[in-house]
């Protein structure tokens, strides 16, 4: 219901369709977060006090600049395809030979790169794409030849080559395989507690310590602390 009155979901989709309801729901979690840091703020303030929060007002808040384009040019936030972002060229999903890859480029620096990454060094210098602006203003024609040059190699393979230039880049992947990847391993994102049922694999917590190591108790069976409480 909030990402339906807040303008998430109106600005979700592809142009000409129906408003999506994005599929992971950052409102619940972003307001925790944005109380916990209010509760921090007093606890380093030393003093008491009531803390409001919305969740109307956390996910406004996160929809910052497109919000500030609306206050202060009157324009409203189109939809662009493949969830392209409203100001950076190329900034958005691309369909690959095989699969999809996410794209973020936002200074003129990482295009020179991608151009190189991408065997267009000509583009690089083209005056149609040379800056941000240009590229903003020429965002039909750019985002016809790159997506028919990713089009030559699978999201993976791209990936695997564009990413090692410092590029923002990286292939769509679905949670299972996010979960079962080697980047959870590496940052340690899933642990296993023992539990009376048998082990309990969860999600870490993603802060870490570097002087000391986060501790994992399994949750509290139902009606455990009843008696105590």
């Amino acid at each position: 219901m909030i990402r339906a009155r807040v303008g998430v979901a109106a600005l979700t989709g592809e142009p000409g369709g129906p408003p999506t309801i994005p599929g992971y729901s950052a409102v619940d979690n972003s307001a925790g977060l944005t109380a916990a840091l209010a509760l921090l703020a007093k606890v380093h303030e030393g003093k008491g006090g009531q803390v409001d929060i919305a969740l109307f007002d956390v996910m406004l808040a996160q929809l910052n600049y497109k919000a500030a384009a609306y206050l202060n040019g009157g324009d409203r936030p189109p939809r662009h395809r493949l969830g392209a972002h409203n100001f950076y060229v190329p900034a958005q999903l691309f369909e690959t030979g095989d699969g999809y890859l996410a794209l973020f480029v936002t200074t003129d620096g990482m295009w020179r790169r991608l151009c190189a990454g991408v065997d267009r060094p000509d583009w690089a210098d083209d005056p149609r794409f040379a800056t941000a602006h240009a590229r903003f203003d020429n965002r039909s024609e750019l985002l016809d030849l790159l997506g028919a040059r990713l089009k030559a190699a699978s999201a993976v393979e791209w990936e695997d080559r564009l990413g090692p230039l410092g590029l923002a880049v990286g292939a769509v992947k679905e949670l299972a395989d996010a979960l079962d990847g080697d980047l959870v391993r590496t940052r340690g994102m899933v642990v296993t507690v023992d539990t009376p049922d048998g082990p309990l694999r969860m999600i870490a917590s993603p802060i870490h310590f570097g002087d000391s190591e986060t501790e994992y108790q399994p949750p509290p069976r139902l009606h455990e602390h009843t008696d105590e409480i």
